[in-house]
């Protein structure tokens, strides 16, 4: 299949546009889909969220020093 530029004609449809060439759709009314009310906001308990906090940054923390990501390592 050759690649297609989409500089032929469009055919124009309620909420679509086609390009007649190769029949490429675009959607021309796109909108997220939402709910009727605002959602709720959902936060974990402080505990929970300290202890995410303190694993995330020992990660790294232990990442950082290895030798290996840095390009230090010694050929065997």
């Amino acid at each position: 299949m050759r690649k297609c530029e989409h500089r032929g004609r469009w055919t124009h449809a309620a909420g679509e546009s086609r390009c007649e060439e190769c029949g490429t759709v675009r959607f021309t009314d796109y909108g997220p889909l939402r709910l009727p009310e605002p959602p709720e906001a959902v936060r974990p308990d402080p505990a929970r969220a300290r202890a995410a906090d303190v694993a995330a940054a020992e990660w790294v923390s232990r990442m950082v020093r290895r030798p290996l990501w840095w390009g230090w390592a010694q050929v065997a």
